[in-house]
C-alpha cells in the first residue's frame, strides 16, 4: 500500500493532488469488493453443496483443500489512556473499550470513535474481506455475511454463538480452555485448534493487516476506514486470484472512477460524469460513527434485559421456567437478540404448553402480590418521615 504523502514525494505534486489520487485509487479497489464476494459465494457453493459435518468429530480431512471461510474481529489504533484524558475506559469492555473514548471525554471533544473495528472473512491462500463495524453485535457482523451460502463451513472463536442458527455447519473453537491438568499450565494445549476447528487464518491475515497500516499510514480516521479496508481487501486478493479473474466477475470491462471519460451509467458509449461524481462515490463509502447517544444506548441494554431481584428468585424455579422466558421477551422487545434463549429452552425439565408463541405451564400458576410482600421497615419509615414534613409545611 501507498500513502497520500508517498504520492506527493515522489510525483512532486501538491498534498490536495496527491490525496485525489489516492481516493481514485482507493474508489476503485472499492469496485472489486462485490467481485471477490460474488468469488467467494461461488467457490464456497460448489465446494460445500450437500455437506454436513459431523458433531465432535475431527473434520481435517473433511475441510482439507477446501475454501473454510474463517473469521475473526480486529481493533485497529486503539486510543490511548492519554488521547482519553488520562482516565481509564472502565465503562466499555471488550475490543470496543480500545475505540470509543469516555463519555465525558467524547462531550468535550465532540466525538466518541477514535480507532477502527474490523469483521474479517478470509480463506487460506485466498481472498480476504474487511469490514468497519461498530461493536461485535449480531446486528453488525451479520450483514458483512449475508452474501455466503447457508451450507458454508465457517469457522470463528466463541464470540459469535448466533451463527449456528444461520449457517449449520459453523464451528467454534474456545480461546479460553483451561487445562484438565492444572500443575501443568492454566490454558489447554488445544485452545487454538481442536479436530480441525480453528480461525487461525483469519488471526494470520489480521497481524499483517496490522502490521501494514501501522507501516503505510500509523492512523486514519475511522470515517474513512471503509475505504481503507477496501483497498487492502482488493489489493491482497488480486495477489490470490489475479485481477483478470475480479474484472470478469464484474458488470464492465472498467472501473469508472478511473479515468474521467467513463461514466457511472452502464450505456453503451462511455461519457463523461458530473462533477460530483467523486464526491458522490465517497459520500457512499463513508462510514457512520455512532452517536454518544447511540452508545449509551448500546451499553444499558443489558441492564434493561435484567430481572428485578425479588421476581428473579420465583422465575429461577424450574416450574417457573416457561414465564421466565416470556418475561425475558417482554423485555427484550426492543432491538436485539437474548442470546442462548434456545439452550436455556432445551435444559428445561418442563414441558409446557404453548400459549400466543409464549410456554406456560398452565393458567392457575400463583405469584405473590404486592400485598403479600413483606414490607421493608426503610421504605416505611422514608415514607412517614415525607408525609410528616408535607404535613408541617
Amino acid at each position: 500500500m501507498i500513502s497520500a504523502a508517498q504520492i506527493r514525494r515522489r510525483l512532486g505534486v501538491s498534498h490536495s493532488t496527491s490525496l485525489l489520487l489516492k481516493r481514485r485509487l482507493q474508489l476503485f479497489l472499492s469496485d472489486l469488493v462485490p467481485a471477490i464476494r460474488e468469488l467467494l459465494a461461488k467457490e464456497t457453493a460448489e465446494a460445500f453443496s450437500g455437506l454436513k459435518l459431523p458433531e465432535n468429530k475431527d473434520l481435517s480431512e473433511i475441510v482439507a483443500n477446501k475454501p473454510v471461510i474463517h473469521t475473526d474481529t480486529l481493533a485497529l489504533f486503539s486510543a490511548t489512556q492519554r488521547s482519553n484524558g488520562g482516565r481509564a475506559r472502565w465503562r466499555h469492555t471488550g475490543q470496543t473499550a480500545s475505540i470509543y473514548l469516555s463519555d465525558k471525554v467524547a462531550e468535550q471533544r465532540g466525538k466518541l470513535q477514535i480507532g477502527t473495528l474490523a469483521h474479517t472473512v478470509a480463506t487460506k491462500g485466498g481472498p480476504i474481506l474487511l469490514t468497519s463495524i461498530r461493536n461485535q453485535t449480531q446486528r453488525s457482523i451479520e450483514p458483512a455475511l449475508k452474501f455466503l451460502p447457508r451450507e458454508t463451513v465457517i469457522m470463528s472463536d466463541e464470540g459469535t454463538p448466533w451463527l449456528s442458527r444461520y449457517y449449520p455447519n459453523h464451528r467454534a473453537i474456545n480461546h479460553s480452555a483451561r487445562a484438565k491438568d492444572k500443575k501443568r499450565s492454566t490454558w489447554a494445549r488445544n485452545r487454538w485448534s481442536k479436530n480441525g476447528v480453528h480461525n487461525q487464518v483469519a488471526e494470520g491475515n489480521q497481524r499483517m493487516v496490522k502490521m501494514s497500516f501501522l507501516a503505510a499510514y500509523g492512523y486514519f480516521r475511522p470515517e474513512f476506514s471503509q475505504l481503507y479496508l477496501n483497498e487492502y481487501s482488493a489489493l491482497k486478493s488480486i495477489r490470490a486470484v489475479g485481477l483478470d479473474v475480479l474484472l470478469s466477475l464484474t458488470k464492465r470491462p472498467f472501473v469508472a472512477n478511473v479515468d474521467d471519460r467513463y461514466s457511472d451509467r452502464d450505456s453503451g458509449t462511455p461519457t463523461r460524469p458530473g462533477a460530483d461524481y467523486l464526491r458522490r462515490k465517497l459520500a457512499e463509502m463513508r462510514y457512520i460513527p455512532p452517536s454518544l447517544d447511540e452508545r449509551k444506548s448500546i451499553d444499558h441494554s443489558d441492564s434493561r434485559r435484567q430481572i428485578r431481584g425479588n421476581l428473579r428468585e420465583i422465575l429461577e424455579m424450574p416450574e417457573h421456567f416457561p414465564a421466565k422466558q416470556a418475561h425475558l421477551d417482554y423485555l427484550t422487545s426492543f432491538p436485539g437478540l437474548l442470546p442462548y434463549r434456545k439452550q436455556n429452552e432445551k435444559r428445561s425439565t418442563t414441558r409446557p404448553l404453548t400459549l400466543s408463541g409464549h410456554a406456560f405451564k398452565d393458567s392457575t400458576t400463583e405469584f405473590p402480590t404486592a400485598s403479600q410482600k413483606k414490607p421493608d421497615n426503610r421504605t416505611a419509615s422514608f415514607c412517614e418521615f415525607c408525609v410528616s414534613g408535607r404535613d408541617s409545611v
